[in-house]
């Protein structure tokens, strides 16, 4: 199954890229069902006795089963597959994106005086981390096309097809889930501020302001196209800030105002409290104070670096 994206940027395809969406997602599903099954086989009953016979104990880390594998043909095959699968994923996208570049910046357009901006940092050297290697294999990374709208449908076309459509209508559920959660723990808690690090386009960015709609939300990134297509997506979908970008003109975040943090997929989310209470005791609240210090701001989507 491939999702259709639920706005106004979602592709006008072609029935050759309907094909090719599903026949990737397809082969993706196959890849970590059946061949991840495979694995578990060849791990029991070849590459752990071989390492246990080798080494003279038993595999004690990830590092140590993964160098059991290596080389076993499950591994090889699974590894291959899942590889070009990615590569894959980019490529059944690409042309409708090439094909749309102005339909994209139309609807993008439609939604420019609705609450909510973009604020991209000229002086901004984007870390080599982002620019110079091509992240989950996407061709020219989340840098391709500068700080046009191309990066964030790639991103958002793309994960539509790798999701397999288990990753919800709009590909925020991981979003979702960890908003709904907070919200049911913690019922009296009431942020006024959410900070969204390394948010890419926005997909898990959205359900906390859904989730918290009186919050003021600030998503950055390092990549400027993401936030680009990511604000446009969040006015399509009535959240774009809590604030007009002009009620508020604040260049910093005062220190230790924001307070909590929950690690939810690989980016940090900083949530602003009453200072007598802490959520999530032990995350990473020092990465998102930092990035707090020096780069808060009212507007809601930044392009700036930790």
């Amino acid at each position: 199954m491939t999702l259709a994206l639920q706005h106004p940027m979602n592709p006008d395809k072609t029935p050759e890229e309907l094909a090719r969406g599903r026949f990737v997602s397809g082969i993706r599903s196959l890849i970590l069902n059946d061949l991840a099954g495979d694995l578990k086989t060849a791990y029991d009953k070849r590459a752990a006795p071989a390492f246990k016979k080798r080494e003279g104990r038993e595999p004690a880390s990830s590092r140590d089963a993964h160098m059991a594998l290596r080389g076993d043909p499950a591994f090889n095959i699974y590894s291959a597959m899942r590889v070009q699968a990615q590569k894959m994923v980019w490529a059944s996208v690409g042309d409708s994106v090439a094909r749309e570049g102005d339909k994209l910046a139309a609807e993008a357009a439609k939604v420019s005086n609705q609450p909510g901006s973009v604020t991209l940092n000229p002086d901004l050297e984007v870390p080599r981390n982002v620019s110079a290697i091509d992240v989950h294999l996407m061709p020219g990374s989340y840098t391709r096309g500068e700080d046009s709208l191309e990066a964030g449908a790639i991103y958002d076309r793309g994960l539509a097809v790798f999701s397999m459509g288990l990753m919800g209508a709009n590909l925020d559920d991981i979003g979702l889930s960890m908003a709904k959660y907070i919200a049911l723990r913690y019922p009296d808690f009431k942020p006024q501020r959410i900070l969204d690090t390394g948010c890419t386009i926005g997909h898990n960015t959205l359900p906390w302001k859904q989730t918290y709609p009186d919050a003021e939300v600030i998503a950055i990134d390092a990549a400027p196209g993401g936030l680009v297509y990511g604000s446009a997506r969040a006015k399509m979908a009535g959240v774009g800030s809590a604030l007009p970008a002009d009620v508020r003109r604040q260049p910093r975040f005062p220190r230790r105002q924001l307070r909590s943090g929950v690690e939810q997929h690989v980016p940090a989310r900083a949530v602003e409290e009453d200072p007598r209470r802490r959520i999530c005791r032990g995350v990473p609240r020092a990465q998102a104070r930092r990035a707090a210090a020096a780069h808060g701001t009212a507007a809601q989507w930044r392009n700036e670096r930790l």
